[in-house]
């Protein structure tokens, strides 16, 4: 089990989620999950 959870809820922002995802895999930390919610998608 991982022990940081991210949790991003997004609705047509396809950008928005492009850069989320750019500054996550930058990150030294590797314990982690990252989940997305479509937000009435």
């Amino acid at each position: 089990m991982p022990v940081i959870a991210v949790i991003a809820s997004t609705y047509n922002r396809p950008d928005t989620v492009a850069e989320l995802l750019e500054a996550l895999s930058r990150q030294t930390f590797t314990d982690s999950e990252v989940l997305f919610v479509n937000d009435a998608g």
